[in-house]
């Protein structure tokens, strides 16, 4: 809502992996800055096909095919999109990446159905580490559907997971390792369920 920008691919940019679904009376007073060029779309364009659609909605809820994830503040980042939208998400990460988690502040995990795998496959092998920190993750609520798939987890001071979620809570690690953990233990659960 009163939104000026700049680009003038529109008030939501994608491409064409892009779904958007919009219902109405959102997207109010969105204006296209006269400095913008070619600005020919003032809802969501997709340069794939071409397309604008208007945008006018009470309701946006966009799914869009993030490229992997390769750095902590963009793991940080996508997981607040899905606190914020509260629904869950598969979190890929990149092959071949370390991710140097937060010092100080754990990545919480409060939302239903949030996938976290290394590569589209979720293998181990493909050497997605999650690396350092006090505590890595932390799950929190009565939450279910968390999946944690081929992640490495290395040298967290305290814990690479601690899952403080309510009594229905559920947490899913497959195929995951962990190694060179120097705190209280690797995982600490003190309620719900690890498998």
């Amino acid at each position: 809502e009163n939104n000026d920008i700049l680009s003038s691919r529109g008030i939501i940019a994608g491409d064409d992996r892009t779904e958007t679904v919009v219902e109405s009376n959102f997207g109010l007073n969105n204006n296209i800055l006269s400095t913008a060029i070619d600005s020919f779309c003032q809802g969501v364009y997709n340069p794939g096909t071409r397309e604008c659609v208007p945008f006018n909605s009470s309701i946006c809820e966009a799914a869009i095919d993030i490229p992997c994830i390769s750095e902590w503040n963009k793991l940080v980042r996508a997981m607040e999109i899905s606190r914020a939208i509260e629904k869950g998400s598969v979190l890929t990460l990149c092959a071949d990446s370390t991710l140097f988690a937060d010092t100080l502040m754990p990545l919480e995990i409060d939302v239903e159905n949030t996938v976290l795998r290394c590569s589209d496959q979720g293998s181990s092998a493909n050497r997605c580490v999650i690396s350092g920190g006090n505590v890595q993750f932390r799950i929190t609520g009565n939450v279910t559907g968390i999946e944690f798939r081929g992640i490495t987890f290395v040298a967290a001071s305290t814990v690479a997971i601690h899952a403080a979620g309510g009594s229905n809570a559920a947490v899913l690690l497959t195929d995951c390792v962990f190694t060179n953990h120097k705190g209280l233990a690797a995982v600490i659960s003190y309620s719900g369920d690890i498998q």
